[in-house]
């Protein structure tokens, strides 16, 4: 890190980033290449700075890849899951007696156990106890989505709203230009063709031999394309 001079002195000093004060609140716009002594004040307070803002970065970090695990686990669910899920934050938290088979409103029993397994869903007990059918106690077993189901469901939320966006963009596109689309919709279905082709050929007799030797120009009974290459020239 640069550090730069006050006055005459030849003590050294941190700048604020983006500022030219110091960070013992001086002014100071002059490099000092090798100061004899560095300001403690500067430097512990940069010390300081730079241990947040690594803090900082490190949660970004993490962030962005609980983010990553959370849509790719998102876009393994089922469609019943996806659909049970809301329910589960909608509902809070409720209480699973033995013998009481009563779920929140959207929530199924397999898509439960499911989320469960998954950790989407997280079981607990808060002291609460009860009866079974054979006089015995028991501890009841509360449910309620769990922190890594929250940040499923906020995937599931702005994909949802992505996909949202782009039909509306799509159906803007086909109201107002119907010659863009079109052209777009022509270009998607070249692509997809070139994709199959591609995937049909590739490793195969066809793709690699076939297609390689078609290089007669020699006028034959009739036109070579790719299939027939230079197995008919």
């Amino acid at each position: 890190m640069d550090t730069y001079a006050t006055g005459n002195s030849r003590t050294g000093h941190y700048r604020r980033p983006g500022d030219y004060r110091t960070y013992c609140g001086r002014d100071s716009r002059t490099l000092l290449a090798h100061p004899d002594r560095m300001c403690q004040r500067c430097v512990k307070a940069e010390a300081a700075d730079r241990a947040a803002a690594t803090t900082v970065a490190e949660q970004h970090q993490d962030g962005a890849s609980e983010k990553r695990e959370a849509e790719a686990i998102a876009q393994k669910l089922t469609a019943k899951m996806r659909a049970t899920l809301p329910a589960v934050a909608a509902a809070g938290s409720w209480s699973a007696r033995i013998g009481l088979a009563h779920l929140p409103a959207g929530v199924t029993y397999p898509s439960l156990q499911a989320l469960i397994r998954r950790g989407l869903i997280e079981e607990f007990e808060t002291g609460e106890t009860a009866t079974d059918f054979r006089g015995r106690p028991y501890q009841v077993t509360h449910h309620r989505i769990s922190a890594k189901g929250r940040a499923v469901l906020d995937a599931l939320t702005q994909a949802g709203e992505e996909c949202a966006a782009h039909a509306s963009a799509d159906r803007y596109i086909t109201r107002q230009f119907p010659a863009v689309a079109d052209l777009l919709d022509i270009e998607a279905r070249q692509a997809a063709a070139l994709v199959t082709e591609a995937e049909a050929t590739d490793g195969t007799w066809r793709g690699e031999w076939i297609g390689e030797n078609t290089t007669t120009t020699t006028p034959g009974l009739f036109p070579l394309d790719r299939e027939q290459g230079a197995l008919f020239a």
